[in-house]
């Protein structure tokens, strides 16, 4: 019996019922116990040799079986047979996610334990095994959101515009990694439209917000929490926007100060050349929210000469004549968002 290179090779010859023809066992070790692998017998016939077996004894990778009586040689000679006993190969080895492995007459590609077996001559093996480990592919997914005065770094990659990016770096064991980002910075337009304060508080500020990344909460200077602010006094008033991913505006809006709700012309030329001060003309400081309800002219004893609802104005003649030079009175209802105001004066007719 011997032992060497991995296996355990024991002898044996029968002089009684085998002819006195012998063999040799081969046993591999699989975990602790030793399992028999083949019987390993000269290449040429069995009534060629006699007594194979006898001995037995390895150095390295070679096994030398020994024969007192050989029927090749003389049947009074001896012989010694010598096999190549391939030592079993480990090998361990790794590769990335994608790639192959070539193993003998596969491909591999997946991690696992993988043997093959050599055939040699006089039926002896080698047998190869392989632990392959397959490195998976790190990937790193990013989906996130981005206030607009701030950037990324992936990699060695500064990112200060929104898009989808793909960027690979070496991990482990120079296997290919990828970052797979979906960057989106965060952007708003604000619309606004401002009222003005008539001196009733009737101001207000309305807001239309168009951005990528809704809802939107509000913040005013006050602690209000709408996003459009009524019934303001003139002033300046500041709101912080923020966004659902916490991007923050700051805008300010000034409400400004109606001082007179309309401009009413003292004089007017009916004969004259300039078109503006050719009839009674009111000029109102809000032509949206500002409204001439009447307007009510009297000459000087008190004949009411003009009348109309709207913003119709008097071109100087009353029922179908040019009236004389002189000064009138008038009485001008108008609307506002403070409420009806009565305007009453006079106005001068040249001519």
């Amino acid at each position: 019996m011997n032992i060497s290179s991995g296996y355990l090779h024991a002898r044996y010859y029968d002089y009684v019922f085998n002819g006195n023809r012998g063999e040799v066992y081969q046993y591999a070790l699989n975990g602790n116990i030793w399992k028999f692998r083949r019987k390993i017998k000269p290449q040429y016939p069995d009534t060629t040799f006699m007594h194979f077996g006898e001995t037995i004894s390895t150095s390295g990778n070679r096994l030398a079986v020994g024969s007192d009586y050989d029927f090749t040689y003389g049947s009074v000679k001896g012989a010694a047979y010598v096999f190549d006993v391939v030592a079993r190969t480990s090998l361990v080895d790794t590769i990335c996610e994608g790639d192959e492995y070539f193993f003998h007459d596969k491909t591999l590609n997946t991690t696992g334990h993988y043997t093959d077996t050599l055939l040699t001559a006089y039926n002896m093996d080698s047998i190869v095994s392989l632990d392959l480990t397959v490195i998976p592919q790190v990937e790193i997914l990013l989906d996130t959101v981005l206030c607009n005065d701030k950037s990324i770094l992936l990699k060695d990659s500064l990112i200060t515009e929104s898009g989808y990016y793909e960027i690979f770096f070496n991990k482990i064991k120079d296997c290919e990694s990828v970052i797979r980002a979906n960057i989106t910075f965060d952007s708003i337009e604000i619309i606004d439209s401002i009222s003005s304060d008539f001196g009733c508080n009737p101001g207000s500020i309305t807001l239309d917000i168009l951005g990528n990344n809704p809802p939107y909460t509000f913040e005013w200077e006050n602690g209000d929490t709408t996003k459009n602010r009524t019934n303001l006094n003139a002033g300046e008033y500041n709101v912080s926007i923020i966004s659902r991913d916490n991007c923050e505006y700051n805008s300010s809006y000034n409400v400004p100060k109606k001082s007179q709700l309309a401009i009413i012309p003292n004089t007017f030329f009916p004969g004259g050349t300039e078109e503006i001060n050719k009839d009674f003309h009111i000029f109102l400081s809000d032509t949206a929210l500002v409204q001439i309800v009447s307007t009510e002219i009297f000459d000087r004893w008190g004949e009411k000469v003009f009348s109309s609802s709207g913003n119709n104005f008097w071109h100087g003649t009353f029922r179908g004549k040019e009236m004389p030079p002189g000064v009138y009175l008038y009485r001008i209802i108008i609307d506002s968002p403070c409420g009806e105001v009565v305007k009453k004066g006079q106005i001068a007719l040249l001519r």
